[in-house]
């Protein structure tokens, strides 16, 4: 039997989504499918897995992404679903756990993909909406749709800005 559910999640709250992910596998629903605010699961009461989301970096060529997958896949983890360039892996749960990052640099790399990313459409989206402004003299729908998006992406990347800043205060105490 699937179940759908409706979430939102920020782009800076990804962490929050797989522990989401990882609850709901808890109670026995495992996830199928991914789409805009919508995850599909299937009820399976005797698998229970561990999920992880990832950003692929966005000049991948369709080779180079399926390569990733199947390099990921080779570790024992199963692709599962993907939305826009965000991947959605699972492995059977085990003591041993299940990260994609395996050191504070790799996860770096990846919050700085995710601030480059958001901020850059963040950016134009506020460039547009402002231009849509001073094209029309007046606030209209699509300037306002713009200009909040924009916002919304800029603030998404800078609060994972203010996580990557934590993680290399963190690699400078190990070093």
């Amino acid at each position: 039997m699937s179940i759908t559910k409706y979430r939102m999640f920020g782009a800076w709250a990804f962490e929050k989504e797989e522990a989401w992910l990882n609850e709901m596998s808890k109670k026995g629903y495992q996830l199928t499918d991914v789409k805009f605010l919508k995850y599909i699961f299937e009820e399976k009461e005797e698998a229970h897995y561990i999920y992880r989301i990832q950003m692929l970096e966005n000049n991948q060529t369709r080779e180079d992404r399926e390569d990733y997958i199947g390099f990921v896949e080779e570790t024992g983890a199963e692709y599962v679903a993907s939305y826009f360039n965000w991947v959605y892996f699972r492995k059977v749960y085990d003591d041993k756990g299940f990260e994609l990052f395996s050191d504070i640099d790799s996860r770096i790399k990846h919050l700085n993909q995710n601030i480059l990313i958001l901020g850059l459409l963040g950016l134009i989206n506020v460039i547009n909406g402002f231009n849509i402004l001073h094209r029309n003299l007046a606030l209209n729908i699509t300037a306002g749709l713009c200009l909040g998006v924009g916002t919304l992406l800029l603030f998404a990347s800078g609060r994972i800005y203010l996580r990557r800043h934590a993680l290399e205060k963190e690699r400078e105490v190990h070093e």
